[in-house]
């Protein structure tokens, strides 16, 4: 247990005191300046990385948020992620430019980090332990901010929906701690505006009121057995009104409510027995992770279980159990467990996702785990009589979570390398083959990429079926007509399931496919291809000077005229439009 006094008792006089040096990193500001220099140190090296995966879908190819004034199209995009969307269209400025999108994840994790500390030391205080009462919230706050399995949520830039969720359920946490610490009624209006915001960032903030319960049972609550049945009633009440309010919801259609609970690439595919059954195992590899960060990775080929895995079950229960035990002289120990399997409850149990496995579902859930550790670490300290060796120990954790974060961070730099670990870890996911050739596309490095999307189509292959992703179908398209094998780029156009391709790829399938036709001459179908990218992206500049192209062939320089003219309206320095505004001229 933790005891008053920075001394211990039995700390022989010739061992090492290190807590007379405790006083340094009382102050709040010195605190928050080492958050604030972990946050530089790891994570400055990943300003410029670049966009990946659902970066594209979300946000350089979404025009919702490419215009922050338009708060309806935000809106209409996506209702339960609203706030985080809006942030997007506020960074949104130039999607070939990251920097803005990471100096704004980057400085979210450091106020999580801030927000973090808070709580902590609020529910030392609530806990009415003295001991480390400084000390142990900054460590599980460095802890929560350098932890390498935090990256994801940080550098991945679309997963600002999961740090900017944990942002705002962290603060909601801490002023109701400090509300009920204090007192003062007029905390808990900023508990109620954090947990509005967690609400419309991301759906898994829908476990909050039950961990704002957690902390009063745990640290303002007798925890009774008459206590903890009258409040497991009022929350089995509370769960029954929500399944009854999703039943009205769905118009008492068990298959539409079936369809509100689950990812729909899952229908089918994925049942949520066997789902739940899966997560068991996953969150134990987010703890080794936690620990252990040696094979981060972006898309896990995560298996899926279809029987209970009764040795992951055991230790879930097994672990929970022992929380339970040390509940009076270590609420925080409890705590942490606690809020550990809750904060993955959206996310890791009956509500399946497609994707069984991603680190960034970790980030909210960490805080747990962080605070367990720093626990641990200090309790290590008092009760062992080597205090060098135990502060040894914190070090080298700090030094072994900086370098792997750091490490990490930096690895998201360069695509083409982090794809190639990723076919390394994941060499039977379709998913990886097709990214890596889109980065190799990037670079123009052709047969590299057609190398790529080959593997990622024979792995899409059902049978003598191909049936690989739509993209990968449209990008292999791609580099066989930039490396100017038509023929074959010909054949590939038929294989494009262009019905199932997103609104952008839509149109960039339709304009490259006018391209080829007019480079063999087949103006008319060049003509329909620009008709059909424009009728979907009137402002599609590059296919209006294209279209305007057939015009010319066909003598028809009027209305070729009249489209030049409207590309160069909106940019004058179109290079295209301007040759062929010449030409016409000159005629």
């Amino acid at each position: 247990m933790i005891t008053e006094g920075y001394k211990c008792a039995d700390q022989a006089d010739d061992d090492f005191d290190f807590n007379k040096y405790l006083h340094y990193v009382d102050k709040l500001s010195v605190q928050l300046f080492l958050l604030f220099i972990f946050t530089i140190l790891l994570y400055a090296v990943s300003l410029n990385a670049p966009f990946y995966l659902d970066d594209y879908p979300s946000i350089v190819e979404n025009q919702a948020v490419h215009n922050l004034h338009n708060l309806s199209a935000i809106w209409q995009f996506s209702q339960a992620r609203f706030i985080a969307y809006l942030t997007f269209a506020f960074n949104y400025s130039d999607s070939s430019s990251t920097t803005g999108f990471h100096l704004f994840n980057i400085s979210i994790h450091f106020f999580s980090s801030i927000a973090a500390l808070f709580l902590f030391r609020g529910l030392m205080q609530a806990s009415e332990q003295q001991k480390y009462l400084t000390l142990l919230p900054l460590l599980g706050a460095i802890l929560f901010l350098i932890a390498p399995l935090q990256t994801q949520a940080v550098t991945y830039i679309v997963q600002r929906l999961a740090s900017l969720a944990a942002f705002f359920y962290i603060a909601s946490m801490a002023f109701y701690v400090y509300a009920r610490l204090k007192k003062q009624s007029i905390l808990f209006l900023p508990v109620l505006l954090f947990a509005l915001l967690a609400f419309f960032t991301k759906q898994n903030s829908a476990t909050l009121p039950f961990a704002l319960l957690l902390i009063e049972l745990i640290f303002f609550r007798t925890l009774s057995a008459v206590h903890i049945k009258n409040y497991l009633k009022y929350a089995a009440i509370f769960i029954v009104l929500l399944l009854v309010g999703l039943l009205l919801i769905s118009g008492f259609d068990l298959s539409q409510l079936d369809k509100l609970t689950r990812d729909p690439q899952t229908i089918g595919h994925i049942s949520r027995i066997d789902y739940f059954y899966t997560q068991l195992v996953a969150l134990w590899h987010y703890i080794y992770l936690f620990f252990i960060p040696a094979s981060l990775h972006i898309d896990y080929d995560f298996p899926l279980q279809s029987s209970l895995p009764i040795i992951a079950l055991l230790a879930h229960l097994g672990l929970i159990t022992m929380a339970f035990m040390f509940r009076k002289e270590q609420p925080l120990v409890l705590f942490a467990i606690l809020f550990y399997y809750l904060a993955h409850a959206i996310e890791s149990s009956i509500f399946p996702i497609f994707d069984l496995f991603f680190e960034h579902r970790a980030y909210l859930p960490n805080l747990g785990l962080a605070l367990l550790t720093s626990v641990l670490l200090l309790t290590l300290v008092e009760k062992t009589s080597k205090k060098m060796f135990a502060w040894l120990i914190i070090a080298a954790v700090i030094a072994w979570f900086s370098y792997f974060s750091f490490s990490r961070n930096n690895a998201w730099n360069d695509p083409v390398a982090l794809y190639q670990q990723e076919t390394r870890l994941s060499p039977d996911k379709e998913r990886v083959w097709a990214a890596l050739g889109k980065y190799y596309l990037k670079e123009r490095k052709f047969n590299e990429a057609l190398q790529s999307f080959g593997k990622a189509l024979n792995l899409g292959r059902d049978g003598d079926t191909l049936n690989a992703l739509p993209t990968t179908f449209l990008n292999t398209y791609l580099a066989l007509l930039y490396s100017k094998q038509m023929e074959k780029a010909a054949y590939m156009e038929t294989l494009v399931p262009v019905d199932k391709l997103s609104t952008h790829d839509k149109v960039i399938f339709y304009f490259m496919q006018g391209n080829r036709l007019s480079r063999i001459n087949n103006n008319s179908a060049a003509m329909a291809a620009y008709k059909n990218a424009l009728a979907i992206q009137p402002d599609y500049l590059d296919a209006k000077a294209n279209l305007a192209a057939t015009y010319m062939v066909n003598k028809d320089f009027a209305q070729a005229r009249q489209l030049l003219k409207a590309v160069l309206a909106k940019n004058p320095a179109h290079k295209t439009a301007n040759i062929y505004m010449n030409q016409i001229k000159a005629l």
